[in-house]
């Protein structure tokens, strides 16, 4: 029996690919299809993990660090730092234009899916006191490294927290890891003030990208992304949560550039092939220092073509900034 539409609840699809692994992890040898919802356009997964079937999929790191740690080789990993930090300063500058210089006293930002916190980190000089959640405690316990950052521990879709809590609400790559995205946003919509600003990024999987990559399109990350988004399904289910879409882009300095390099190489992509290697030693080591360096340099050559994409309103992932109505 086929699934239905996580997002509009339609049992009515058409499969799109089949036997799709996990490409980038590799932690099971299971296989799913990705099917296209015939009302709403969304692309998910069959058959859809969830509850501790799904975390099974997201090994220990599955998220980037580079704060410091025991085994770590201190100044790659600064390096890396502010590569991260420098790739992130476009989405910093979108949260200054949204808040303004002079937020409501007391303002807050939530960034759900905070993974080491390097987002709230280079958020430091915001006017807002900030907060991150993860449902992973080694992301939480990273992220406790930078300081100055309230955080919690939760699943996306029981937030804990008292209502109107919130100003601003980040969720960057998170809602197509989300079993219900209505939920999820309702919780969302809970949370923010009156006037609040919700800002959520997904791979786009109307982007010209995956049109070229096909089933081996890192976007879809088989089977962590239970659905995928175009611009068109996502504005659409944020106005069903009682959102008003204020703007929206299609350019991620830290992701477009990223996800073809990983699609074409995926076992180059550093955190996977990290974990797929421990302990590391010290020659190991540097070794995945030389290949984090190739990563970062394939990304860098890719970037043009990213833009290209972006500038045609096709870019690899979608931002959409929208306000609780």
């Amino acid at each position: 029996m086929t699934s239905s539409c996580p997002c509009c609840a339609s049992t009515e699809s058409r499969l799109l690919f089949s036997s799709m692994a996990d490409r980038l992890f590799r932690t099971s040898q299971e296989t799913f299809d990705l099917r296209e919802c015939a009302r709403c356009q969304v692309i998910f997964l069959e058959p859809a993990p969830r509850g501790p079937e799904l975390a099974r999929f997201y090994p220990a790191g599955y998220w980037w660090q580079t704060t410091a740690g025991p085994q770590r080789v201190r100044p790659w990993h600064r390096l890396l730092e502010f590569y991260r930090r420098v790739v992130l300063r476009g989405q910093v500058r979108k949260m200054e234009r949204l808040v303004g210089p002079h937020p409501p006293r007391g303002a807050r930002l939530l960034d759900i899916g905070c993974g080491d916190g390097v987002f709230l980190g280079v958020c430091s000089g915001l006017p807002l006191a900030r907060v991150g959640l993860d449902q992973s405690l080694g992301a939480l316990q990273a992220a406790r490294q930078r300081g100055g950052l309230e955080l919690a521990q939760a699943h996306v879709e029981a937030l804990p927290f008292a209502g109107e809590s919130f100003y601003v609400i980040t969720m960057f790559h998170v809602l197509e890891h989300v079993p219900d995205p209505s939920l999820c946003l309702q919780e969302v919509r809970r949370l923010l003030s009156a006037g609040g600003w919700l800002v959520v990024q997904v791979p786009n999987a109307g982007s010209l990208q995956r049109r070229l990559m096909g089933r081996r399109w890192a976007g879809f990350d088989v089977p962590r992304h239970l659905a995928n988004y175009t611009p068109r399904n996502l504005r659409a289910l944020l106005e069903r949560n009682g959102f008003r879409i204020a703007r929206q882009s299609h350019f991620s300095l830290r992701d477009n550039a990223a996800i073809p390099v990983m699609s074409l190489l995926p076992r180059l992509y550093p955190p996977a092939r990290r974990l797929a290697s421990r302990p590391p030693g010290a020659a190991r080591a540097f070794t995945h220092n030389l290949l984090d360096l190739i990563f970062l340099c394939l990304v860098l050559l890719t970037m043009p073509l990213a833009w290209g994409e972006s500038l045609l309103g096709r870019g690899g992932t979608v931002v959409v900034t929208a306000r609780k109505a």
